[in-house]
């Protein structure tokens, strides 16, 4: 079944392009203006947020900034003086009401998560061109290991085909030691946020879209652990450790995957191995061969990359999942396609099975894929769109992290 575009689950009322993105702007400017103060405090008061509001000197200009926290969008918000139009995922389109107000106040670039971005891309530069601020989350999703993740390398193309404003990038730093993605409680402990440099469009035309890209990458760079080194910041919490099987999911001691679980701040391995985070976001104990989440997650991506050759020549089960349903999006709704379904992942293929049905999807036929907040795997082909969720805990980040690597992708 072809599925809407994005472009048109945006633009239901089939309104020229340009009339579109103006129409209802003062809306979101006034929201904008009204909302800042209170969300300053609440930042300041649950997040302990710190932040020198930065105004761009161009009236047209598109943000990027890194992506850590739950909060990111308030952050951001009160970090830059100006009123922006947000990118965000295509999910907060399915909302029901909440999607209808978001709409209607604030008019987001739907970003679809496991799908290709040309769309979006198209409709970040209309937006600039029209003289209206945009903000981009480059890298897509949160980071699951603390470290800034890939940028799609078409970002700097798309900001000089755009040929309009100017480009600041903005970094956010403590928030991931303060909300780790893949944690079941929220911590306590300083985040900070700031705008790193304002690139003025005479600056970009000069530029190659490479050159854009590198600035970007080490303008918005942060790795948690490498900073939190240097400063030793606490973030003490509740059970720091439970979740974390939905990051990490081989054992350093007994290479096998799957076998990993987490009670309050233990992290263990059926195998015997136990460890512990700190309120430092550290590892203690175990005798392990790293001591932080990004250092381990780098690990077990390399250790599968070893015998992906070995896995593909066998096409061998490589990890399994119980209680999955597959929903396929279309436009504003979901069918559902399979429920309470057996996911496995083989070296060429996902197949989902329950009973007499099966449905089997080739990964060389899947373009892209992605994960919304850390149970919601997406992915897309041709023209279709699907959802996976499960009924109880897992680890979603885990098959989106195999499939890119099985298709030679870029990962960490």
């Amino acid at each position: 079944m072809k599925q809407m575009d994005i472009r048109g689950m945006r633009n239901m009322h089939n309104l020229p392009e340009d009339q579109y993105w103006k129409r209802g702007l003062w809306r979101g400017k006034t929201l904008f203006t009204l909302l800042k103060p209170p969300f300053r405090l609440f930042l300041k008061l649950f997040f302990d947020y710190s932040v020198d509001p930065y105004t761009p000197r161009d009236d047209t200009f598109l943000v990027i900034t890194n992506h850590n926290s739950t909060a990111d969008h308030f952050m951001n918000a009160v970090g830059i003086t100006k009123y922006m139009r947000y990118v965000v995922s295509d999910h907060l389109f399915r909302k029901g009401i909440v999607s209808l107000l978001l709409r209607f106040f604030l008019k987001p670039i739907p970003r679809r998560k496991g799908g290709k971005g040309e769309t979006t891309r198209e409709m970040i530069k209309q937006n600039l061109r029209l003289g209206i601020p945009v903000i981009l989350y480059v890298e897509g999703n949160r980071s699951f290991n603390g470290k800034t993740g890939f940028t799609y390398p078409r970002t700097g193309q798309m900001i000089k085909e755009a040929g309009r404003g100017s480009l600041v990038t903005f970094r956010i730093e403590g928030a991931y030691l303060q909300t780790p993605r893949w944690a079941k409680y929220k911590r306590k402990g300083p985040v900070f946020g700031y705008a790193v440099h304002e690139y003025p469009r005479e600056e970009l035309n000069r530029m190659t879209a490479d050159e854009i890209n590198r600035h970007i990458y080490e303008d918005i760079y942060e790795n948690a652990y490498r900073h939190q080194r240097k400063v030793m910041r606490p973030y003490p919490g509740k059970a720091l450790s439970e979740h974390l099987e939905t990051a990490l999911f081989t054992c350093p001691k007994c290479g096998k995957m799957d076998t990993l679980k987490s009670r309050g701040d233990e992290f263990f391995c059926t195998c015997g191995m136990k460890t512990r985070l700190n309120v430092y976001g550290f590892f203690e104990g175990g005798d392990l061969p790293f001591d932080n989440v990004y250092s381990w997650d780098k690990w077990q991506n390399e250790a599968f990359l070893k015998k992906a050759d070995q896995l593909k020549a066998e096409n061998a089960l490589i990890t399994r999942d119980t209680g999955i349903t597959l929903f396929e999006v279309i436009g504003y709704k979901k069918k559902r396609v399979m429920k309470n379904a057996v996911l496995s992942l083989y070296a060429d293929r996902i197949e989902f099975v329950r009973d007499d049905q099966k449905e089997v999807f080739s990964l060389s036929d899947i373009p892209q894929s992605g994960v919304a907040h850390t149970q919601f795997l997406y992915f897309s082909m041709k023209d279709r769109y699907f959802e996976v969720r499960c009924d109880h805990l897992w680890s979603a980040r885990k098959y989106f992290a195999l499939h890119r690597m099985l298709m030679g992708l870029e990962y960490v």
